[in-house]
C-alpha cells in the first residue's frame, strides 16, 4: 500500500499548472489558441449536431449578440463558432471542440446582463481555445496506461484502488485547473470584447448564492471536478487588474 500512496502523491505534483494569463511591460498575454486535431473537431461537431437533434432549442437574441461579440476577439481559424440556446431549466453551459457552445435558458436569469452572459460565453470559448477536451482525452488514456503498468508491477488486484487514486490525484485536480484557466482566459476575452470584467465576479457571486438557495452549496473540493466558488472568485481577482486594463482600451 505504501507504493500506491507514493504513486498518488506523484500524480498530485504533475497536476500543478501555472496561470495562462500574464503581463510584461504593460502588455497582457494569454496562451495562444491551441490547434485541435481534425478528428477532435469532427467529434465535437457530431456531438453538437446530435445534441441539437435531441434537445429542445429556443431563439435568443442576447446569446447570439454576446456570442458574436466575444468570438470576434479570438483568433482561431479552425473554429466554426456556433452559439445555441437550449430550453433547459438547469443553469448550465458547455463547449465542444470546433467552436460549438451551448447555453441553457436556466442560466440566463443568473447572468442577468450582457456582461454577466459574456462571462459565461467567454469561459466556454476559453475551454475551446485551450483545447481542454483533447487534453482530457490524452490524460485519461495516459492515466489508464500508467495504472495498468503499476497494477502489473504490484502483482495485480489493485485495479479499483489505482483507478480511484488516479481520479482523485490527476483527473479531478486537472479538471479544476482547467476551469480556473478558462475563467482567467475568459475574463481577458470578455474585457477585450468591451464587457466590464468585474461583472464576471458578480456573476459567480450570484451563481454561488443560487446554489446555496437551491440546496446545492459547496461540497468538498477534493471530490469535485469544479473548484469551489470562493476559489474561482479569488483566482479571477488575481487577473482582474489585467482584464480591467484591457477593458479600458475600449
Amino acid at each position: 500500500m505504501k507504493k500506491i500512496s507514493l504513486f498518488c502523491g506523484t500524480l498530485l505534483l504533475v497536476s500543478c499548472a501555472s496561470s495562462p494569463v500574464s503581463s510584461s511591460n504593460g502588455v497582457t498575454t494569454i496562451e495562444t489558441p491551441k490547434t485541435q486535431s481534425a478528428a477532435t473537431i469532427a467529434s465535437g461537431k457530431r456531438t453538437f449536431e446530435l445534441y441539437k437533434q435531441t434537445k429542445a432549442q429556443t431563439s435568443n437574441v442576447q446569446v447570439a449578440r454576446v456570442g458574436s461579440r466575444v468570438k470576434s476577439v479570438v483568433s482561431m481559424p479552425s473554429a466554426e463558432w456556433e452559439f445555441v440556446t437550449f430550453s433547459n431549466s438547469t443553469p448550465n453551459a458547455f463547449a465542444l471542440p470546433g467552436g460549438k457552445v451551448g447555453i441553457h435558458t436556466g442560466i440566463l436569469p443568473i447572468a442577468k446582463t450582457d456582461a454577466g452572459l459574456a462571462a459565461i460565453v467567454a469561459h466556454e470559448i476559453a475551454h475551446v481555445t485551450l483545447n481542454h477536451s483533447e487534453k482530457r482525452a490524452s490524460r485519461s488514456a495516459l492515466t489508464g496506461l500508467g495504472g495498468s503498468i503499476l497494477n502489473a508491477a504490484l502483482g495485480g488486484g489493485y485495479d479499483s484502488v489505482i483507478s480511484t487514486g488516479s481520479a482523485l490525484a490527476i483527473n479531478l485536480p486537472n479538471s479544476r485547473s482547467q476551469e480556473i484557466a478558462a475563467d482567467q482566459v475568459g475574463l481577458i476575452y470578455m474585457a477585450q470584447a468591451g464587457y466590464d470584467p468585474r461583472e464576471a465576479i458578480s456573476f459567480w457571486e450570484r451563481f454561488s448564492a443560487y446554489k446555496k438557495s437551491a440546496g446545492s452549496g459547496a461540497s468538498s473540493e477534493f471530490f469535485s471536478t469544479h473548484p469551489l466558488d470562493s476559489q474561482r472568485i479569488a483566482k479571477l481577482k488575481e487577473v482582474l487588474p489585467l482584464a480591467l486594463a484591457e477593458y479600458q482600451k475600449h
